[in-house]
């Protein structure tokens, strides 16, 4: 188990509930670029994660993108965006 991600509790902290659950079902934890990029993803700062091809970079970007368009509250109309 990495350092960065023991017991999947840390890192899976910074998402919802039943977004950690699916990724505990899933996988048998982070890996070292989901563990040190989600921190700053779902922090909202921008975040460049270098890494070979097969470390769960995607993952990590589009796992917090749904996590975030599912259980953020909905924004006040003005603040909407509409794509037709």
């Amino acid at each position: 188990m990495n350092a960065f991600a023991t017991g999947n509790g840390p890192v899976l902290g910074c998402f919802h509930a039943p977004s950690a659950a699916w990724f505990r079902a899933s996988f048998s934890e982070p890996t070292r670029p989901q563990a040190l990029g989600w921190p700053a993803i779902q922090g909202g700062q921008n975040t460049l994660i270098l890494a070979p091809t097969g470390t769960g970079k995607t993952l990590a970007a589009f796992l917090a993108a749904i996590d975030r368009l599912m259980f953020d509250p909905v924004p006040p109309k003005d603040r909407r965006c509409r794509v037709a």
